[in-house]
């Protein structure tokens, strides 16, 4: 047989071989499945994330996570937040240290800090 990386002269039983020993190691490598965990051979320059029995089910997959997607998107959107700003502002006084002495004030304190970052984030 010749190899098809380089050219040279190699003896193999199987017809389906198209590259001496070295050049397959230089061209291909295992790789894992990312689906199904499956270890199969891929080109070093062309690499492939899915082997061939999953890369079928791709299309059905990114269907489902573009509906995912979409479904999400609509919940943010029309969802209404349960921690308005005026909210948050309430649940700050109600918490503020200064209104709690003794072993509530350590809890008081704790919550009041995340409740200002919430803050933070949301506007």
């Amino acid at each position: 047989m010749i190899c098809l990386n380089c050219s040279g002269h190699f003896y193999t039983s199987n017809a389906w071989k198209n590259y001496c020993p070295s050049c397959f190691n230089k061209v291909f490598n295992k790789i894992r499945c990312r689906l199904c965990e499956n270890e199969f051979w891929s080109n070093r320059h062309k690499p492939k994330f899915f082997c061939s029995d999953c890369s079928s089910e791709i299309p059905l997959i990114i269907d489902q996570l573009e509906f995912k997607v979409e479904r999400l998107e609509y919940e943010l959107e029309f969802k209404e937040n349960p921690l308005s700003q005026t909210k948050l502002i309430e649940l700050i006084r109600l918490c503020h240290p200064d209104l709690h002495q003794g072993p509530l004030e350590v809890l008081a304190t704790d919550v009041t800090s995340w409740l200002l970052n919430l803050r933070r984030r949301a506007s």
